[in-house]
């Protein structure tokens, strides 16, 4: 991208309400890349999936109208809401401007995840792993390194060798 010298800001590729690039025919961008204009707000949409998933559909149809010769629709959207687990079985939401926490935010996030994912045995798996962590206790596994005879023999050994050579190493330095 960077060698297109395509007009950035922030990082991001600046598109118009079509989600084309000013100044580049035939170039578009959509996602956490693009920087997309909010005419309601007067800023940019945020780089969510919420968007993101929204602007590939508009760019689809604007890319479909720009082949065909029809016309091209700007990209609007109001963001839905925000959800976010911070912890065991805990979250933080905010949908349709209210304001929530705990089990329900937390659930939500999970019902809302498990919905987006493309297969239906990815869905099952994840519900199933999900289902079962519900039910059982969180599995550590703890590894200790506890030294054997062997390791205690061998650094002693290697201690006993860096001992030894010391004096040599001043020895031949005087000389």
């Amino acid at each position: 991208m960077a060698g297109l010298k395509l007009p950035m800001r922030n990082g991001k590729i600046e598109v118009n309400e079509f989600l084309e690039v000013p100044g580049f025919e035939g170039v578009w961008a959509v996602g956490d890349c693009a920087l997309v204009p909010n005419p309601k707000s007067g800023g940019f949409h945020p780089p969510t999936a919420q968007h993101a998933l929204r602007e590939g559909r508009t760019l689809a149809n604007n890319l479909a109208a720009s082949i065909r010769g029809g016309k091209k629709k700007p990209f609007r959207f109001s963001t839905l809401g925000q959800l976010a687990a911070i912890g065991r079985r805990t979250g933080v939401a905010n949908v349709f401007g209210i304001n929530f926490s705990g089990f329900i935010a937390w659930w939500l996030w999970r019902t809302i995840y498990l919905s987006k994912l493309p297969r239906l045995e990815k869905k099952i798996r994840v519900a199933l792993d999900w289902s079962l962590d519900l039910v059982f206790a969180k599995d550590f596994a703890c590894v200790t390194a506890q030294r054997s005879s062997y390791s205690r023999a061998a650094a002693a050994s290697a201690q006993r060798n860096t001992l030894s050579a010391a004096p040599a190493a001043a020895n031949s330095s005087a000389a």
